[in-house]
């Protein structure tokens, strides 16, 4: 198996993009607390101490997350780094970059298991996983994202992720497969012109033109304004012109 996965082929800044609005969400996901009136006052006050806790252990987890990805983001400065520094962290170079940011995205994930803040941790790891070339442990961190956050827009992300990373590795059988499943599921998180068009590039990587002319078609057809459309347009024309000559 080739592990040596071409930048592109990831879309790793798309992903990275989508990543980062689901960490602002995260950050800025604390509940306001609300104190019924009429409570008997040992009960509110037990109910406090409840919240009280909970919520420390998610600002806890998210000034945890907060602090790795200050590192993940940090500049390189080889004259005189200050990995240490908490508000603005350089480093020597982005082997020692990667090296810290993991090592806080592991304890993120250890000491705050089951946080929303942890399982976005995870995906920074599964980043780290890609530039190492560790494509399995990557695709491992991203199932169980999917499977626990089925309908959230980094799942939808990290779909097609999991389908480029396949195609890429030649696994070309499954990803049609999966890829024919999400169109057919009702509630699937991904846009339906995106699932159409990996499906139409995943097909003429197998040389199933006709197959690959149907998805181009459907998207020519459903999808006036998909950023896909100007392809699928020129792409269902030659495929139309070749199978009547």
């Amino acid at each position: 198996m080739n592990e040596r996965i071409a930048r592109k082929d990831l879309r790793r800044d798309e992903f990275m993009e989508t990543l980062e609005k689901g960490v602002e969400y995260t950050q800025s996901h604390v509940r306001t607390m609300v104190m019924a009136g009429t409570a008997v006052v040992a009960v509110a006050l037990a109910a406090w101490g409840v919240y009280a806790w909970r919520a420390s252990v998610r600002y806890s987890a998210n000034d945890a997350l907060a602090g790795a990805m200050r590192v993940w983001g940090a500049g390189i400065d080889v004259a005189s780094p200050k990995p240490l520094d908490v508000d603005a962290p350089t480093f020597v170079s982005e082997d020692a970059r990667r090296k810290r940011a993991q090592e806080l995205f592991e304890a993120l994930v250890k000491e705050h298991a089951g946080s929303t803040a942890a399982d976005v941790g995870k995906l920074y790891l599964a980043s780290i996983a890609i530039q190492q070339g560790q494509t399995d442990h990557a695709r491992e961190l991203w199932q169980a994202y999917v499977k626990d956050h089925p309908r959230d827009m980094l799942a939808a992300s990290l779909q097609l992720d999991l389908v480029r990373l396949d195609r890429s590795q030649g696994k070309t059988d499954a990803v049609v497969t999966e890829l024919k499943r999400l169109i057919a599921d009702p509630d699937h998180a991904a846009p339906l012109d995106t699932l159409l068009y990996e499906l139409a590039k995943t097909l003429e990587q197998q040389g199933k033109a006709d197959e690959a002319r149907q998805a181009w078609q459907r998207i020519a057809d459903e999808f006036p304004r998909s950023p896909y459309f100007a392809e699928a347009q020129k792409s269902s024309t030659a495929a139309n012109l070749a199978r009547n000559l």
